[in-house]
């Protein structure tokens, strides 16, 4: 009898505890503020830029590729993409990534 009344008792309770358990795990966590996010991680952006004779798509900024770099940089598209693919088809108008390229200097050398 003292068991029935405990299997009862259990049965009865089983539910309420499983109920429990879901409520904290669905307690919804406060939302970041969306300046917040932007702040800690700046947007990317892409360029075309004909480094060393070979069109590439870049997130650096020149100067950042010619730390990197020894010979000729230059931009080819002079405009900044959003996305990586975008950069990658609008770099198709100058052959595309890979493709040779030059840089071609405005002043007299």
């Amino acid at each position: 009898m003292k068991t029935a009344r405990i299997l009862f008792i259990l049965a009865a309770l089983a539910p309420l505890c499983l109920v429990g358990a879901d409520a904290k795990a669905t307690t919804p966590r406060p939302a970041q503020k969306a300046g917040a996010q932007e702040q800690q991680e700046p947007a990317r952006k892409f360029k075309i830029y004909c480094v060393e004779d070979t069109v590439r798509v870049e997130s650096l900024t020149e100067e950042e590729l010619r730390k990197e770099c020894e010979g000729p940089i230059c931009d080819l598209a002079r405009t900044e993409f959003v996305s990586l693919s975008t950069a990658r088809k609008a770099a198709k108008r100058f052959g595309g990534v890979g493709a040779p390229c030059r840089c071609v200097s405005k002043t007299p050398q």
